[in-house]
């Protein structure tokens, strides 16, 4: 039987795939990974222009998000200004809250 804790995390991950591909972006998720993000989207050449952020890196939480997680991402310095560095805590039956950093 797989680890529960991990089942409920790739769920999370899929649904924030999801979401990202109905609004026209390419993702890419990090499976099994201890990296600092989950999942990695960049927005497709056809939906380029409409405002949105082009490249974004999404750590997804399922259930909530605590003060090590938020430190954590905004320790990183290792990307672009213009990559948008994000945390979304999808709680059951809440609607997803998505933070920017």
């Amino acid at each position: 039987m797989s680890n529960l804790k991990y089942l409920k995390g790739r769920r999370g991950e899929y649904k924030c795939q999801r979401i990202l591909e109905k609004e026209g972006y390419f993702t890419i998720r990090s499976a099994g990974s201890k990296t600092d993000f989950d999942v990695v989207a960049t927005l497709r050449p056809q939906h380029a222009g409409r405002g949105k952020s082009v490249d974004r890196w999404i750590q997804v939480k399922s259930y909530k998000a605590t003060k090590k997680d938020f430190d954590k991402i905004e320790a990183v310095d290792y990307l672009g200004s213009h990559i948008s560095k994000e945390l979304w805590v999808l709680e059951p039956y809440k609607e997803l809250k998505i933070y920017y950093f």
